[in-house]
């Protein structure tokens, strides 16, 4: 099973990605957008998994002593694939990106494999987006309102195909403390 960890957006959060999102949309010849239901930050991607280490990943994750917190989602962005890019909305937080490094080191002692580029948090706003090189540039210098959420924990999450649409389900909640 494909796994991640992530935090989820609640619905504030929500409308205002669909908001960025709908900028994108404007500007792009077409693309596959994010569904508002499956609007996540991934704090940790795991990859393919054995469905018998769920037990043991939720047992180190539930030893995480994270902290809430707050993000700013402050800018958009895409990663270049050619003529089809992934658009995202960026995200700052000094205290997300050391919890992130955090749980990282967690599970890597445990023996779990994961990412070795550096983290870059994000919500997904659309993938294989063809856009004209002109409304890139016009798009990517626009100002993007700041906006603030709370985060108050992590999901372990599993990324299947239902109906040939791509599905994020949360399987274990970890709430942080106060």
């Amino acid at each position: 099973m494909r796994v991640f960890i992530a935090c989820l957006a609640d619905d504030r959060t929500k409308k205002f990605l669909l908001q960025q999102q709908e900028r994108v949309r404007r500007m792009s010849i077409g693309g596959r957008y994010t569904r508002v239901d499956q609007m996540h930050l991934t704090v940790e991607f795991l990859g393919e998994l054995p469905a018998q280490e769920v037990a043991r990943l939720i047992t180190v994750v539930d030893g995480f002593t994270g902290l809430p917190g707050t993000i700013v989602c402050d800018h958009l962005g895409r990663f270049s694939r050619g003529s089809r890019d992934i658009w995202w909305v960026g995200v700052s937080s000094a205290r997300l990106i050391q919890q992130q490094a955090q749980l990282r080191s967690l599970l890597q002692h445990a023996g779990f494999t994961t990412e070795n580029r550096p983290y870059r948090p994000h919500f997904t706003l659309a993938r294989e987006v063809r856009m004209p090189p002109e409304a890139v540039q016009r798009l990517l210098m626009q100002p993007t309102t700041p906006y603030h959420m709370n985060y108050s924990g992590i999901h372990i999450m599993e990324s299947v195909r239902e109906h040939g649409r791509l599905v994020y389900r949360s399987l274990h909640e970890h709430p942080f403390s106060s």
